[in-house]
């Protein structure tokens, strides 16, 4: 996969999309669903470009 500006561009707006506000009252790390989801994506996102494998 080529890592051009169209495809950050792309995975930025992706990226953005996604609702990961906060949960100031979680005691965890990665405080509601939106955030969790953005990290599975940006984890895909990287898998594609060749990346370790990351487990959530």
């Amino acid at each position: 996969m080529e890592l051009d500006q169209r495809y950050i561009e792309d995975c930025f707006i992706k990226y953005a999309k996604v609702d990961m506000r906060s949960d100031v009252s979680s005691k965890q790390v990665l405080t509601t669903p939106g955030q969790k989801k953005l990290a599975l994506i940006v984890c895909d996102d990287l898998k594609k470009l060749g990346g370790e494998a990351w487990n959530f």
